[in-house]
């Protein structure tokens, strides 16, 4: 990762936001005190609950005629986490979206994690309690 695309990193502490961060610690030094500065809020993703969701993902594909690959787009698509194409010949289809690091923060991602949970016990394999599946994600992940 070039300097340029560094993130900058910060602390939320009592006293307010403080830099974390090598970038945000130069961009504190070279802001003048009451300044308005934005901070684009995200709370930056957790690997081990990414692995927990691809666990789960893998688990319930399991127990189904799909691939993982394949079940993980039948979720985005049937949790609504999709941008709609129209095709030339005037459908509109579902293009799922993406959930890499870079474009979803962690508030959004475990949003994501309870509503596919809740889809999976719902719509995929129903009798499931959610609380049941992420039990055994987290138990035998």
């Amino acid at each position: 990762m070039s300097e340029e695309d560094e993130k900058a990193f910060y602390r939320r502490e009592y006293v307010g936001f403080v830099p974390a961060s090598a970038k945000a610690q130069e961009f504190f030094e070279k802001t003048k005190i009451g300044t308005l500065v934005e901070l684009k809020g995200s709370k930056p993703r957790n690997p081990d609950f990414h692995r927990l969701f691809f666990a789960m993902i893998r688990h319930c594909a399991d127990n189904t005629e799909y691939t993982a690959k394949q079940f993980l787009l039948i979720v985005k698509i049937g949790v609504g986490h999709v941008d709609w194409i129209m095709t030339p010949g005037g459908d509109a289809v579902p293009m799922p979206r993406s959930i890499s690091f870079a474009k979803m923060g962690e508030y959004e991602f475990r949003e994501f994690y309870n509503q596919t949970l809740n889809y999976i016990c719902e719509h995929v394999i129903p009798g499931l309690l959610p609380s049941d599946v992420d039990a055994v994600v987290r138990e035998f992940g």
